[in-house]
Formats: C-alpha cells, sequence, structure tokens
C-alpha cells in the first residue's frame, strides 16, 4: 500500500510578544482557558490537546476548518508568556484530503476512487458512494482506517452486487 504522509506538516510558529517569563504550570492553565474560550471549537467539542514545555506549547488533535485553525494559532500565539507554538494539529478538510489521496494511490481502490466521498468531523470519517461489492467496500474501509488523523471509520458505502 502506498503510505500517504501528513497534509500538513508540523509548523513551529514563534510567538509574537514573549512578555514576562512564566511558569508552564500557569501557562499550561492559561493556554487551555483560551482554548476553552474559543467558542467556536467548544460548541463543536474538537478533540485539542495543549502542553507547555519551557513556554512553548505543543499542540495537537483536529480542527473542524482552517479558519478555526488559524484563530486558535493566533489565539495561542498571543498569550504573554508563550515563547512558540508548535503546531500539530490537523484540520477535518486536511483529514478527508488525505483519504481521498489514499485511496486514489492505492492500487485496490484506485479504479473506482472516484465513486466515494469522504467527509470528516473530528476525524470520524463517513464513507459514501457506490463500490463493486462488500470486499472492495472492506478495502476502502481499510485504506481510509490507515490515514493519520482518522479516529474512526463509518461505512455507508453501497456495492453495486448485493451481498448474499
Amino acid at each position: 500500500m502506498v503510505s500517504v504522509e501528513r497534509v500538513r506538516e508540523e509548523m513551529v510558529l514563534p510567538s509574537t510578544d514573549h512578555g514576562p517569563a512564566v511558569n508552564d504550570v500557569d501557562l499550561q492553565a492559561q493556554v487551555e482557558e483560551a482554548i476553552w474560550r474559543y467558542e467556536p471549537l467548544r460548541v463543536l467539542h474538537a478533540p485539542l490537546k495543549a502542553e507547555v514545555r519551557n513556554g512553548e506549547v505543543t499542540l495537537t488533535g483536529i480542527v473542524p476548518s482552517r479558519m478555526m485553525h488559524y484563530g486558535l494559532i493566533e489565539t495561542l500565539r498571543r498569550i504573554p508568556g508563550v515563547r512558540a507554538v508548535r503546531d500539530q494539529t490537523m484540520t477535518d478538510p486536511d483529514i478527508q484530503q488525505a483519504v481521498t489521496l489514499a485511496l486514489a494511490q492505492n492500487p485496490e481502490t484506485q479504479p473506482w476512487s472516484a465513486n466515494v466521498y469522504v467527509l470528516s468531523r473530528n476525524g470520524f470519517v463517513q464513507l459514501t458512494g457506490t463500490v463493486p461489492d462488500a470486499a472492495a467496500a472492506e478495502t476502502v474501509v481499510r485504506v481510509a482506517q490507515s490515514v493519520p488523523g482518522v479516529r474512526r471509520v463509518v461505512n455507508l458505502l453501497q456495492t453495486e452486487t448485493p451481498s448474499p
């Protein structure tokens, strides 16, 4: 199987204003509060984790959109005491793109990958469309599950050949 690299690579974004030195425990609390106060993420229950070490915030998880991602990173960079933000997140559009690419590049799924539609929400991937048979559907699910960032796959694929 062709491996699919992450669509977005880790980025280290320096803070615009380091401000006074803040210990990591206090900074962790401020970062967690900032994430909680960022209403679009709170409402959508985005699975995020932030870790602070020596004033650097490492952010992992899944953000629903690229716009929310940008807003979150900028919010964290502005917290006094944050020296840098290590962005290891993915967005749902990144995951959708990675799954679609994996299906198109895999020799087992490539012939009918254009008939498979991918939707991601918080890393939960929904597959719809039509494939030749149940074995093909299982292969599509297996390939989708192998993509980084995919937490679970919901198989709603239809088959051209009815199951016995």
